[in-house]
């Protein structure tokens, strides 16, 4: 036991981390991203708002440069750039048409060669203003230029040509950038927070999960699991299955030492057709600790196969005690009994059944319309043809019909359940109505069948002092038949 709850605990904690770092990762993925959307916008605001600078300046000097450039000032030209460069980071640079410097912020234009082969250079000198980035051999760095024509009267005078080190840029954008450190620092830190009680609200339940099915699997059954406020519908849905499994067990537990002759046989039974679905659901609650539990579309169907398998032991409980109230009723001669429209309660069993056959595509005849009034407990008669007529359909063919009669022959009366299915073998006629015994176990399991339903029948049929036949063939189908002496 020790050993189990030991590793029982290490599995929960992995299965925590599995769930909460996947969160914080995806967390820390999805600011990266905006980090860096929010980077690339930034950027070219920046850009944008040097070019638009470039421009302006270069807009202001156009008109005055381009009346110097036809006067041939260009002594004060270059006086008037020495002054800019004086004032201004940016570097600005006057081009003639034929692509000789007459004018540089920064530099000496007279020591700097034919600029007709730059790329801004060339495209401005063709009437377009632009924009480029490109490696400059002057003052070997990478440089953003902004040039624009200069013309008179249609006629290319020069070009105007502003320019920065893209390393400036970067050095204003990374100021920019430090700015959100701190707040996504923060960011991160609240979410890792608040992901805490979120992965605890999946984890949690899974862990209680795994120790009450723990405590099932060794035999304990006296434990309640109890509800948590803020556990998943699924969770919620899955701990009632099991709490009314237990509560069922329990009663039938109590209900049994009375019967303690067939007590060890009786208990095998059921201890072997439990074990299939708690193995099941302990089986699907491991495989939920062992993997990613991050996508809630797996957990839901991991849970709608607990669930089902939590619906089957309830079928097996709830027809357990049926038996045992009937072999009570039977023992102390306490079944109640009274006068009885046989038509009314074989109408009354076909509606019931109705929405299942039409689900399964098989349709049901009632072959008698006359009435026969017999002396039975009709609520138990209604579920003995009701547990007939669900058999048939569970092993009808699709698209078959299910003929059910009735009538009174040799001071009896015969209620006939036929069905037109793979009908039954003749070694399996005499133990068919024993308890938990199937033809074949794996498509009764399939089916949702609990093995007792017509053990259930049987012994309805003792108890109104009569019996239950079968006449089957390979191939061709079932005929089931109540019989009840007439009193």
């Amino acid at each position: 036991m020790w050993d189990i709850g030991l590793k029982s605990e290490m599995r929960l904690e992995k299965i925590f981390w599995k769930i909460y770092l996947p969160y914080l990762l995806t967390t820390v993925i999805a600011l990266l991203i905006g980090v860096l959307l929010v980077a690339n916008i930034q950027k070219k605001i920046h850009l944008d708002q040097i070019k638009r600078e470039l421009t302006e300046k270069i807009e202001i000097l156009r008109p005055t440069i381009s009346l110097q450039i036809k006067l041939e000032k260009f002594q004060e030209i270059q006086d008037e750039f020495k002054v800019l460069g004086e004032t201004q980071s940016t570097r600005t640079t006057l081009i003639l048409s034929d692509g000789t410097v007459v004018g540089d912020t920064h530099f000496n234009f007279k020591n700097m060669e034919n600029y007709k082969s730059r790329l801004e250079v060339h495209l401005a000198l063709q009437g377009q203003a632009n924009e480029v980035i490109r490696f400059s051999t002057l003052v070997n760095k990478e440089c953003l230029f902004v040039a624009v024509p200069l013309q008179i009267d249609d006629r290319f005078l020069g070009v105007i040509r502003g320019s920065i080190e893209t390393g400036k840029i970067s050095i204003d954008l990374s100021s920019i950038y430090l700015k959100w450190v701190v707040p996504l620092l923060f960011i991160l830190f609240v979410s890792s927070i608040v992901m805490l009680p979120i992965t605890g609200k999946i984890s949690n339940p899974i862990e209680r999960l795994e120790k009450h099915a723990i405590s099932l699997a060794t035999g304990d059954f006296s434990k309640k699991l109890n509800e948590k406020r803020g556990d998943p519908k699924e969770i919620k849905l899955l701990i009632k299955a099991i709490n009314l499994m237990q509560e069922e067990i329990n009663k039938k537990v109590s209900t049994l030492i009375y019967q303690e002759g067939h007590r060890k046989a009786f208990v095998s039974n059921v201890s072997h057709e439990l074990k299939t679905p708690l193995t099941a659901i302990k089986g699907y609650i491991e495989t939920l600790q062992e993997n990613d539990l991050t996508d809630r579309k797996i957990i839901r169907q991991f849970l709608e196969i607990i669930e089902k398998n939590s619906k089957r032991l309830e079928v097996i409980i709830d027809d357990l005690l049926t038996i045992s109230k009937l072999e009570k009723d039977q023992e102390q001669a306490t079944l109640e009994k009274s006068k009885q429209s046989l038509k009314s309660i074989v109408s009354k069993s076909k509606v019931v059944c109705d929405d299942k056959a039409f689900k399964s595509g098989v349709k049901i005849n009632v072959k008698n319309e006359q009435d026969i009034i017999i002396n039975v407990n009709g609520s138990l008669l209604e579920q003995a043809i009701v547990n007939l007529i669900d058999n048939a359909i569970k092993y009808a063919a699709t698209g078959k019909i299910i003929e059910l009669s009735y009538t009174v022959y040799d001071h009896e009366v015969k209620i006939s359940v036929m069905d037109y299915g793979p009908g039954i073998a003749d070694e399996h006629h005499d133990r068919i109505f024993e308890r938990f015994y199937t033809v074949s176990k794996d498509r009764s399991r399939s089916l949702g069948g609990s093995g007792l339903g017509l053990s259930i029948v049987k012994h309805i049929a003792l108890l109104h002092g009569g019996r239950v036949t079968l006449s089957s063939f390979p191939g061709r189908g079932s005929t089931f038949v109540i019989h009840l002496p007439i009193v």
